[in-house]
């Protein structure tokens, strides 16, 4: 193992030498290394959070780090082979060794010598059992995980070549990193598509900047930093939004890219520095009025500020979205935040209208989620597990979960060749009232009771649907949804709104009141109304047979019982509208009006204020 670092590290005459000698040279070579180099920076992970380096680094040395349930610990010799049991998600954190990232950014932060040591011993025993000994697990090399326990492993060399540790271990750590660094130049292994590429990357850019004795080391920062740009710019819309579908997946990519700047791997480097900068713009719109994640695609129920690492907005000392719209034409997502007269974030919508991959893609198109006067009324069911057989996972990932209009009871298509970028055609703020117009032309549609990832073009069910959703919003007072759809075949359809699991589901004369707990009694706190004759209105919550209906996760791995109401018709072409009024208090009447053709519409609310908003093809005004 001494003579292959020897060769890792460029020595000519490595198998002419006995191992006596070879670890005489390189001892040597490795202290004249060693003064000639900087302190080692640790790029932490953009996955995790450490408010307080030195408490998360006590709690994983002594307890480790819980996932799904499972405590991942620092307590070598490991028994690599028993991890199979495990789940994909599970496996693959303990190869990439994240339970050693609290305490290696402790240490690199000057918070505790003590948290080298566990540190060291954990990496020396998987180099002895997958790089020594050669054991076999099937997420030993996994694109992720390679590019982030390379980061670690760069650290954790240097610390041994700082610290003297025996010969045989660095020749090992070495030896180890070198194999690393060739797994990550391999252009074949590069998951581009995804984030996993990203990630596989800067554990590439990582060795290379700290490690700059191995001979490939330029070349390794050359690569890493171009494939760096291109995977940024693939992964980003040109408004800055990460192209996952996942809020929660963007705060990690914000978090990537500001740990690259921080610790300055990609300072000098100017286009990626304005993504940076506009990827933490774009995540400060993220956050819910109670400063959750908006919970879109495989987001769990998580305070933005356990997942990001930058600056956050925060107003009167909380995080939420700055007040006002924004709209991402691009990455397909539009946000609406207001403050209530003490300025605190009270209402909130966010439409979610992307399609960009598949990648943490739900079939989800048009979905929203709703708040009013701090509560949360509509939501995201939420994810699960990374396991995609599982009925929970089938679920959560399908059309009837996400407050959508549900056709013929099966999924929207999320084959590669239907991905349609953002289907934003027309947003206008007019005066209190918020319009929002998407279009989609439906070609396919997918049985739910396939996994997504098993699903095969032959599984396609040929359809063609031209469908338009519009939401007309006042914050505080309405939310009307309507579905306008052209089908040749008659088909069933569904406008499913899923609620928060607190709120207490009432059926009364032709509607649905939502009421919920506060302050010892149950308050209503909106209404549910068909705006269009002829829909049946019907609700469920728990539901297992004949399929999962009416459940959320709040962490990832539990289903959780809430009611989910459904406007229900049949036909061809049809206009399917509803009105979620959130001022119930004021009994106001509600109606739409809608032209034959569809290029007039209006709606009236009268109410203590009343409100009327008219859309024609030239525009939308408030009357």
């Amino acid at each position: 193992m001494v003579r292959s670092a020897l060769k890792c590290i460029g020595h000519e005459d490595y198998l002419a030498i006995d191992s006596a000698k070879a670890k005489v040279i390189l001892s040597s070579k490795i202290t004249e290394i060693e003064k000639e180099l900087d302190d080692p920076t640790y790029v932490y992970e953009s996955t995790a959070f450490h408010a307080d380096p030195q408490k998360s680094a006590t709690k994983a040395v002594e307890k480790g780090y819980l996932s799904q349930g499972i405590r991942i610990r620092i307590e070598p010799p490991e028994e690599w082979g028993l991890i199979a049991k495990f789940s994909r998600n599970v496996r693959y954190k303990i190869q990439a060794w994240i339970v050693l990232d609290a305490p290696l950014y402790a240490h690199s932060q000057g918070k505790g010598e003590e948290f080298l040591d566990p540190c060291i011993l954990h990496v020396n025993d998987w180099i002895d059992s997958f790089i020594r000994n050669g054991e076999k697990e099937d997420f030993a090399w996994y694109d992720m995980a390679v590019g982030q326990r390379a980061t670690k492993l760069s650290y954790a060399l240097r610390m041994m070549m700082k610290n003297g540790d025996s010969i045989e271990d660095l020749a090992a750590a070495i030896v180890s990193t070198h194999v690393h660094l060739q797994e990550l130049m391999r252009e074949e292994k590069i998951a581009s598509h995804s984030n996993h590429g990203l990630f596989q990357m800067v554990g590439l850019l990582t060795i290379g900047k700290t490690l700059p004795f191995l001979p490939e080391s330029a070349e390794a920062v050359d690569f890493s930093t171009e494939k760096i740009r291109e995977m940024v710019s693939l992964h980003f819309s040109s408004d800055f939004l990460h192209k996952e579908h996942s809020p929660m997946y963007h705060i990690f990519m914000t978090n990537y890219l500001s740990i690259l700047l921080d610790t300055g791997m990609i300072s000098d480097i100017e286009d990626l520095v304005v993504t940076a900068e506009g990827a933490v713009e774009a995540a400060s719109w993220l956050s819910q009025p109670d400063g959750t994640i908006i919970p879109f695609g495989d987001t769990p129920n998580i305070t933005t500020q356990e997942r990001a690492n930058f600056k956050l907005y925060k107003e009167n000392g909380r995080v939420c979205s700055p007040e006002g719209l924004r709209v991402f034409p691009e990455g397909g997502m539009i946000i609406h935040s207001s403050y209530d007269s003490y300025g605190y974030a009270s209402n909130f919508l966010a439409f979610n209208g992307s399609f960009h991959s598949r990648q943490h893609k739900h079939a989800d198109d048009f979905t929203f989620q709703l708040c009013s006067g701090g509560n949360g009324i509509i939501t995201d069911p939420g994810t699960f597990t990374y396991q995609y057989d599982l009925p929970e996972r089938m679920y959560i990932e399908s059309t009837r979960a996400h407050n959508c209009l549900l056709i013929d009871g099966m999924n929207y298509s999320r084959f590669k060749s239907d991905v349609f970028g953002s289907s934003i055609e027309q947003v206008h703020e007019i005066g209190d009232l918020v319009m929002i117009e998407a279009f989609v032309k439906r070609g396919r549609l997918v049985d739910e009771r396939i996994p997504n990832n098993q699903v095969k073009t032959k599984h396609g069910v040929r359809v063609r649907i031209d469908h338009r959703r519009i939401l007309l919003y006042h914050p505080g007072k309405f939310l009307v949804t309507i579905d306008d759809v052209e089908s040749e075949e008659e088909r069933s359809y569904s406008q499913c709104f899923q609620l928060f699991p607190e709120i207490n589901v009432m059926q009364e004369e032709g509607m649905s009141i939502l009421s919920k707990f506060i302050d010892g009694e149950y308050r209503a706190i909106a209404t549910m109304i068909p705006l269009t004759s002829g829909l049946r209105i019907s609700e469920v919550k728990g539901q297992t047979d004949p399929f999962l209906w009416g459940w959320v996760s709040s962490n990832g791995h539990e289903l959780e019982e809430a009611s989910n109401v459904q406007f229900s018709t049949k036909g061809g072409n049809e206009l399917i509208a509803s009105v979620i009024d959130m001022s119930p208090e004021e009994q106001a009447k509600s109606k739409l009006s809608v032209s034959g053709d569809g290029k007039y519409l209006k709606y009236w609310r009268k109410g203590e204020v009343d409100s009327i908003f008219e859309l024609r093809q030239k525009g939308a005004r408030q009357l």
